[in-house]
């Protein structure tokens, strides 16, 4: 969340180096999020197969 708060800041700034610097990072977090939520569910589906 940090990130974003900063890329927010980044933009009010119109800084385009800071933009870009925070950008990349909220993509590899958002990324990391998704990639988390995916194998969650991916183990969900398994055990319910399981059962």
């Amino acid at each position: 969340a940090g990130s974003l708060i900063l890329l927010t800041y980044a933009i009010h700034k119109e800084d385009p180096v800071f933009i870009v610097g925070q950008s990349l990072g909220s993509i590899i977090y958002i990324r990391n999020l998704v990639l988390i939520d995916r194998k969650k569910r991916a183990l969900a589906r398994a055990n319910h197969n399981n059962d």
